[in-house]
């Protein structure tokens, strides 16, 4: 099952909630304005099947929660999310446990942007890494290398959380080995950098630039 380059906004309850499926991929979506941006519940009716998921460019912003991971069944979900971004949000990662005292099989977060949230990480459920990411106003971000400064949104308070040419977040991150520039980058650079978060910076056009003039 798969999701891409879909927007769910402005919903009192979940944008998308996913219950047991072998295998979820979300990319390029945005969640805004929903109770629960996306609530996966794995292992719920077929307790043979694992959920593998694979998250990435995916912007949670103005949700209740952003991401809402749960697991009814221990060592049922594999979480892979990187190029997020987490804004205005209340909460935005919230995780429960199947059972007391144990993790996820597996779950990973990594190049992702937490900023202007309630709570970064709400974890009910051990087992969650995050590593490469910049946490700024968002409470409790824990993680290896993770970066505190503002990412500087264009207009957050408007909705716009393209990233600004001066932004920080702009080809902070090693591309792997394999990865084609141009798929990963949206400035088109010959720098094997990447941005942080969801939204890749791409520089105004002529038309733009004079549209945002002040």
């Amino acid at each position: 099952m798969g999701f891409f380059n879909s927007t769910f906004d402005e919903m009192s309850a979940t944008g998308l909630l996913v219950g047991d499926v072998l295998q979820l991929t979300v990319s390029h979506c945005e969640f805004s304005e929903c109770g629960i941006g996306t609530s996966i519940d794995a292992g719920l009716s077929l307790s043979v099947i694992n959920t593998e998921a694979s998250f990435s460019h995916v912007l949670y912003a103005k949700c209740r929660r952003g991401l809402f991971l749960r697991e009814e069944i221990p060592g049922r979900l594999t979480f892979s999310g990187s190029r997020m971004t987490f804004a205005d949000n209340a909460i935005g990662v919230h995780t429960l446990p199947a059972q007391s005292g144990l993790g996820f099989s597996s779950a990973t977060i990594g190049t992702s942007i937490f900023a202007e949230n309630g709570e970064g990480l709400l974890l009910g459920q051990p087992g969650v890494f995050v590593s490469r990411t910049v946490a700024f106003n968002s409470g409790t971000v824990t993680g290896s290398f993770i970066a505190a400064f503002d990412p500087e949104f264009r207009g957050a308070s408007a909705g716009d959380y393209r990233l600004t040419p001066s932004s920080p977040a702009i080809d902070r991150i090693t591309i792997q080995a394999g990865f084609p520039i141009e798929t990963l980058d949206g400035d088109l650079s010959t720098n094997p950098l990447q941005d942080y978060g969801a939204l890749e910076f791409a520089p105004l056009s002529r038309r733009e630039a004079l549209l945002h003039e002040d």
